[in-house]
């Protein structure tokens, strides 16, 4: 565990001083000693170069499930091209890398509350004039910036974090359309093996709802949602409105939401 002094200061965040195997798959200069960002990084490249399709289930459904919410904002950008666009939750970048490969013009907003991540997303994309990575709540953010956005993205666990439906509300009213993505509830069980695997061990499962205490991730958690649930929240959010409403389901754990004008 010396391969550089990020990898030791790593190993210190985990209970058991364990750090996982998909910390091996990254380069050294890669490395960094937030384990969330390494593991959205580890995903983000496993889902570029596809190696992640030989993996044994159930930690093959989590990469599936990421490079499915990939595809389908690979197609909805080819198909709308979408000028503004607004992501909730930089994570590694992987959204925003989607977001700036079309080569159309667009603007694009990535708001994340976590500091430490925004310190470490940021400087990866110095001098990129159409994109900003803001540190807020996405709360304060709307209440300063007077934005209807072409496109607003929440995928992987940020609605899960989030579950409170007048944020998800505010999202969709200040968007022409609004993607994101909620765990399929009928496998809840399934995700325990998943996370154990990249490095949680500070969790416990209440009301099919994951609550994190990791030192790194302290108070995250991860609702999953029946396909009904997610149906009456997109039909609260469209009632009294012209806003239409689309839920599939795109991978083994996933459902995809569209709510558009």
């Amino acid at each position: 565990m010396t391969r550089t002094k990020n990898y030791k200061n790593l190993a210190k965040q985990y209970s058991d001083n364990e750090i996982p195997e998909f910390t091996q798959r990254l380069n050294e200069e890669e490395i960094s000693n937030h384990p969330c960002f390494n593991c959205l990084l580890e995903t983000e490249k496993a889902v570029e170069k596809g190696y992640w399709k030989k993996f044994p289930v159930p930690l093959r459904y989590w990469y599936e499930m990421c490079n499915a919410e990939s595809d389908e904002l690979k197609k909805f950008l080819s198909k709308f091209k979408p000028k503004t666009i607004l992501e909730l939750g930089c994570g590694s970048g992987r959204i925003i890398n989607i977001f700036l490969k079309p080569k159309y013009k667009k603007t694009i907003y990535a708001v994340d509350k976590d500091s430490k991540i925004v310190k470490i997303v940021k400087p990866l994309y110095k001098g990129i004039k159409n994109l900003h990575i803001i540190n807020d709540d996405i709360r304060n953010f709307f209440s300063k910036k007077k934005i209807k956005f072409d496109l607003a993205v929440l995928m992987m666990n940020t609605l899960g974090n989030i579950d409170n439906q007048k944020i998800i509300k505010l999202i969709a009213t200040n968007s022409k359309y609004f993607i994101f993505t909620a765990y399929d509830q009928k496998f809840y069980k399934l995700r325990e093996k998943i996370y154990q695997s990249k490095g949680h061990r500070e969790f416990s499962i209440r009301n099919k709802t994951y609550y994190f205490n990791d030192c790194w991730v302290k108070d995250l958690k991860s609702k999953s949602y029946t396909k009904k649930e997610l149906e009456d929240m997109c039909k609260d959010i469209c009632k009294d409105t012209d806003k239409k409403y689309k839920i599939k389901k795109i991978s083994k754990l996933l459902f995809l939401a569209l709510i558009y004008e």
